[in-house]
C-alpha cells in the first residue's frame, strides 16, 4: 500500500502548488490512502469482474454458462444492481479501512520493506505467506459464520445474499461493514507478524481475484480447497461452506457440504445441463 501511496504522491505533486502534496504529512497520507481504497478498489473490482463475466457468460457461454441461474433478461438487471451496490460500498468502505493503512505507513505495524538477500530470508517470506493464509482462513471462517447469526445477518450480511445465483459482479456487492470485517484479518496479521510490504499488496490482489473467481459458479471439482461450487452452495443454502480458501474449518465446524463439479477438469465439458428456468 505504501508503494501505491508514494507513486500517487509523486504523480500528482507536479500538478499542484508546491508543498500542497507532502507525502510525509499525515493529512496527505489520509487522503491518499482513502483514494487508493476508493479509486483503486473500484478499479480492481470492475475490470477483473468484467473480464471474468465476459469469459464465463459471453465468450465461453456455450461451454461455461452456469448450469443453474436466473433467466438471461433478469440476469442483466441483477448485474446492474450488483455493480451499483459494490461501487457504493467500496467508496464508503474506504473510510473504514483507511486508518489501518495509515497507521501501517506511520510505522505501527510489522510491515518491512527490505527484500530477502539469502535463503533464510526467502524461507521466512514463504512461511509468513503460509501463516497469513492459515490465519485468515481460520479467522474469516468464524467471522463469516458469525455474520450469519440473526444479530448481525440482517443489517450487515443479508445484502450480499440477495444474489442467490451469483456472477463475478456479486463478489464485492455487500455492505461496507461486511467487506471490512472480512478484510481486517489481513491487517491484524501484519500488526502481529513481520511481513513484506510488496507481498502484502500482492496478497490483496490475490484475494480480490479469488473472491471474483468463487462467484462465477464454474466448478471443476475440489474437496479441500474452497471452489466456486462450494460458494455457490453457500449462496443457495446459507448454512454451509463459510470458508475462505480451504474447506478445513467447515469440516472442523460441521458446516461442510461437498460441491458438485459443473465441468470436467480434463475436457472442460459440462457435467450438468443448463437449467435456465430457475429463478432467484
Amino acid at each position: 500500500m505504501d508503494i501505491a501511496h508514494d507513486f500517487a504522491c509523486d504523480l500528482l505533486a507536479p500538478h499542484f502548488p508546491e508543498g500542497m502534496i507532502d507525502k510525509n504529512a499525515w493529512q496527505t497520507q489520509l487522503v491518499m490512502y482513502y483514494s487508493i481504497f476508493a479509486v483503486g478498489g473500484s478499479t480492481m473490482y470492475i475490470i477483473p469482474a468484467t473480464l471474468s463475466f465476459l469469459h464465463t457468460f459471453v465468450w465461453k457461454k456455450e461451454q461455461l454458462y452456469p448450469y443453474s441461474t436466473i433467466d438471461e433478461k433478469d440476469l442483466w438487471k441483477q448485474i446492474k444492481l450488483e455493480i451499483s451496490v459494490a461501487l457504493n460500498s467500496v467508496w464508503r468502505m474506504g473510510f473504514l479501512m483507511t486508518p489501518a493503512s495509515f497507521f501501517i505507513h506511520r510505522g505501527f505495524s510489522q510491515i518491512y520493506t527490505e527484500w530477502p538477500n539469502d535463503a533464510a530470508g526467502y524461507a521466512y517470506m514463504f512461511l509468513s505467506i503460509v501463516g497469513m493464509l492459515a490465519f485468515t482462513d481460520c479467522v474469516i471462517y468464524w467471522i463469516h459464520r458469525g455474520l450469519h447469526h440473526p444479530i448481525f445477518y440482517r443489517k450487515i450480511h443479508k445484502l450480499h445474499h440477495i444474489f442467490r445465483y451469483t456472477t463475478p459482479f456479486t463478489s464485492h456487492a455487500m455492505t461496507p461493514l461486511d467487506a471490512c470485517t472480512q478484510g481486517f484479518p489481513y491487517y491484524i496479521f501484519v500488526y502481529m507478524v513481520p511481513f513484506n510490504n510488496i507481498v502484502f499488496a500482492a496478497m490483496f490482489m490475490i484475494v480480490n481475484m479469488w473472491s471474483i473467481n468463487i462467484h462465477d459458479q464454474v466448478c471443476f471439482g475440489s474437496n479441500y480447497f474452497l471452489s466456486a461450487g462450494h460458494h455457490t452452495v453457500h449462496h443457495a443454502d446459507f448454512v454451509y461452506d463459510y470458508g475462505q480458501y480451504t474447506t478445513l474449518w467447515d469440516r472442523i465446524g460441521g458446516t461442510y457440504l461437498p460441491a458438485k463439479a459443473t465441468h470436467d477438469w480434463d475436457t472442460g465439458a459440462r457435467t450438468q445441463a443448463v437449467d435456465k428456468n430457475k429463478r432467484s
